[in-house]
């Protein structure tokens, strides 16, 4: 007989080791925690916080990112080097969200990414 507790414990901790891996990345994480929404039907990130055992409040500032223009994102995605990571955390692409129009979100990301390689340099 197949103990499904134990099995659902091994999940949850894979699950839970995943997110981890997934913490210096925020737009893989919001593309994740997207993805895992639209899987389980979840309406909303406290429905996703049951799911994962997250803050409410993190999921959702995470899935903010999700706002970013499609280039940024992308960007962000395809370039892991550890400057631009390490640089590009959540606040900071939340501060990029909150500037909504994209011709500044385009133009604060440049000068963000500027200052990444400047510092990634020292």
């Amino acid at each position: 007989m197949i103990d499904t507790e134990t099995i659902s414990i091994q999940v949850m901790e894979k699950h839970r080791v995943y997110l981890e891996r997934l913490e210096n990345f925020p737009i893989k994480k919001a593309a994740y925690y997207q993805q895992l929404k639209e899987s389980t039907n979840a309406k909303s990130s406290r429905a996703l916080s049951e799911i994962t055992g997250e803050d409410w409040s993190y999921i959702a500032k995470v899935l903010k990112t999700l706002q970013l223009p499609t280039p940024i994102q992308t960007y962000l995605s395809e370039h892991k080097e550890p400057a631009i990571a390490k640089y590009f955390h959540l606040h900071r692409l939340l501060e990029l969200v909150r500037l909504e129009e994209e011709k500044l979100q385009f133009q604060r990301f440049r000068e963000m990414l500027e200052l990444a390689r400047e510092n990634a340099k020292l």
